[in-house]
This record gives structure tokens, sequence and C-alpha cells, in this order.
């Protein structure tokens, strides 16, 4: 299941190479999920001509309430920041398509307060 948050491309968005983007949200889970690869992620992803030439992503469970910041943490029944940042690859093209998403597969996942900046 995919929740789109932004989808426009790099000329539509005023985006250059080099520039850095940040996907940033508040998020809580009911349960923490097993196995791993089914947790829910926020990703960044660029395509050109329905090819992927980019794609960043983040599991959000390891980091809600992970004081001990370990790759398998993070406690369910918490509210907690998760934020994703990619510098945007040499040699991109107005054309190319920017999505910005969560990816859940599996249980409900609560987001609020969801940012999207530009750092330059």
């Amino acid at each position: 299941k995919y929740e789109e948050l932004f989808v426009t491309t790099l000329e539509e968005a005023d985006l250059l190479s080099g520039q850095w983007l940040r996907v940033a949200a508040l998020f809580f889970k009911e349960q923490k999920e097993f196995p791993c690869y089914t947790a829910p992620s926020i990703v960044i992803e660029i395509s050109r001509s329905g090819q992927v030439i980019h794609y960043r992503q983040v599991r959000i469970d390891s980091k809600l309430a992970n004081s001990s910041n370990s790759l398998w943490g993070g406690q369910a029944k918490h509210w907690g920041w998760v934020r994703q940042w990619t510098r945007l690859p040499k040699n991109l093209q107005p054309t190319d398509l920017l999505k910005v998403y969560f990816m859940a597969e599996a249980q409900l996942l609560y987001a609020d307060e969801v940012q999207l900046d530009l750092w330059e």
C-alpha cells in the first residue's frame, strides 16, 4: 500500500541536481512489525521514462522510541519523528519525475505534520 505525498516533475518543483530534499513526519504505530522488510517506510524516488534512476528508503519502525539507536530497535505505541534526506543526483533532466510516498504493507500507520523541504 502506498500513500503518495508529492508527485511532480523536477522542472515544476524547480529542483536541480545537487540540492538536498528532506521528508519528515511524526509517526505512530500500534504494533512493531516483524519481519522488518514489511515494516513501513518513507520513500523518495526519481524516475525517467518509467525507469527508477534514484531511490532512497528509510524504515519507520526502527526510529520510534529508539534511544539506543539500535538498527532493530524502536517501540510501538510511541509518537516520533522520522526524517529521510537525499541529495539529488547529477545529470537530472527537467522532465524527470519526483515521487515522495509512504509505503505500509501490513499494519496501520499514523502520520502527522508531514513536511517536504528543499535544502541548498
